[in-house]
């Protein structure tokens, strides 16, 4: 294979990796329930036996500031009354665009602990470890091996000048 083919399946992996990780705008579903005694409770919670009553298409909601959900929030909350007593709470819900993915921890002293995650894939915040969920972490792991093959296998030679690539 000549050196152009070469840099030319190279750009094609590249652009397929790049791709794969671009967040789409297309509607997302997610799982809405809050563990609250008054709410959903312990079924929210674990998520165990029928899920389908908690499954939302993000789409047919309205966002208070005109954003898209385009997200998954899983948020865990533990919450101090008067007493000093603790509650604890999972929230599952729809994000909107503005939210970065990954995780986060906030804190106020004495009244809340809140741990946040956002994630782009659907039903992503049944997770109860990480936003990144499995199938985005074996994607990668597949884009990683086809690029080191591409380097490895087909190497490039040294000092070739590159002319006409994309």
């Amino acid at each position: 294979m000549d050196l152009s083919k070469r840099i030319s399946t190279f750009a094609v992996l590249v652009l397929a990796l790049v791709f794969a990780f671009v967040k789409q705008g297309v509607a997302i579903t997610c799982y809405m329930c809050n563990s609250a005694v008054y709410r959903n409770g312990e079924a929210c919670e674990t998520l165990t036996g029928d899920t389908s009553v908690f499954k939302q298409d993000c789409d047919q909601l309205t966002h208070p500031n005109n954003l898209n959900y385009t997200v998954c929030r899983k948020m865990y909350q533990i919450i101090y009354d008067n007493d000093g007593k603790e509650e604890e709470r999972i929230i599952r819900q729809c994000g909107s665009s503005e939210s970065p993915l990954g995780c986060e921890r906030k804190t106020r002293p004495n009244t809340l602990q809140v741990h946040t995650c956002h994630c782009a894939t659907d039903l992503c915040n049944a997770a109860p470890r990480s936003a990144f969920s499995t199938p985005h972490a074996v994607l990668m792991w597949l884009c990683a091996a086809a690029v080191l093959i591409v380097v490895e296998v087909l190497p490039f030679r040294r000092g070739a000048a590159v002319v006409g690539v994309l």
